[in-house]
């Protein structure tokens, strides 16, 4: 960290900001993603990671303006449509974040994490068998990724679907015994049937 902020240069911050947020220390990885995306204009993964860090602590709206700015730097970029929709979905824009949904899947129909981030945001807005679609065609590309199978499951648990996400979770936690969203799904799905 005290390199980073010596060096002063974004590329350095954006650095820092993606190891704070690999190792889910959210808040540091907010902050130094802030300064790097204030120091440089056009730097664009500082304000990915920004919106993803934001996005994961339910921060949506604070991400858009972030979201916004790297869509204007790079309007191809299917991710950052996932992103933006997810960030619609948590701010209460449902409308909004089905179509950002729409684009991610239009512009980025090979990239597993845009669909993820576009399922995230159908499921928060109460579209489950949707936010399947999404997560089955993620799944395809990425076939063995605990996390779309993982968020697969939860998919399927909301649609009332228990064995089926229960089968999902238990495929992932047989490969990893402590995945924290297959086993989070597992035991909600085990204290709902209780």
């Amino acid at each position: 960290k005290q390199f980073a902020e010596f060096s002063g240069t974004s590329a350095s911050l954006t650095t820092l900001g993606l190891t704070y947020l690999m190792t889910r220390q959210l808040d540091s990885a907010i902050d130094v993603l802030k300064r790097a995306a204030q120091m440089d204009s056009s730097q664009i993964e500082a304000r990915r990671y920004l919106a993803a860090a934001l996005v994961e602590q339910n921060r949506g709206a604070e991400a858009r303006p972030f979201i916004e700015q790297a869509i204007h730097l790079d309007p191809t970029s299917g991710l950052m449509f996932g992103l933006l929709s997810l960030a619609f979905a948590q701010a209460g824009q449902g409308d909004s974040a089905i179509t950002a949904a729409d684009s991610a899947f239009a512009k980025a129909p090979d990239d597993a994490t845009a669909y993820v981030f576009a399922a995230r945001a159908l499921q928060t807005i109460g579209r489950f068998s949707d936010a399947a679609a999404y997560l089955k065609q993620a799944l395809q590309i990425t076939p063995n990724d605990p996390q779309v199978i993982s968020r697969l499951g939860m998919a399927e648990a909301s649609m009332g679907h228990s064995d089926v996400a229960a089968k999902l979770f238990e495929t992932v936690l047989a490969a990893d015994s402590t995945y924290p969203l297959a086993r989070q799904g597992l035991d909600q799905l085990r204290h709902g049937r209780r």
